[in-house]
């Protein structure tokens, strides 16, 4: 006995390999670049800007 009302399935085309491959690599340069240009712009010595910071602040202190 067959019903009336079609299935629940729909007729899709199976995703292409690509489309996955593609996807994920633009996954991994969304997560990963902004790290790395932050990464190549920062000082390399976060000591620096801290301590000029408190000579400073000895300065106008005095």
């Amino acid at each position: 006995m067959q019903s009336s009302t079609p299935s629940g399935k729909v007729s899709e085309p199976p995703p292409h390999k690509w489309a996955y491959i593609v996807g994920t690599i633009i996954a991994i340069l969304t997560l990963t670049l902004p790290l790395l240009v932050i990464a190549y712009y920062s000082p390399q010595n976060n000591q620096t800007g801290l301590e000029t910071h408190v000579k400073e602040f000895e300065r106008t202190d005095n």
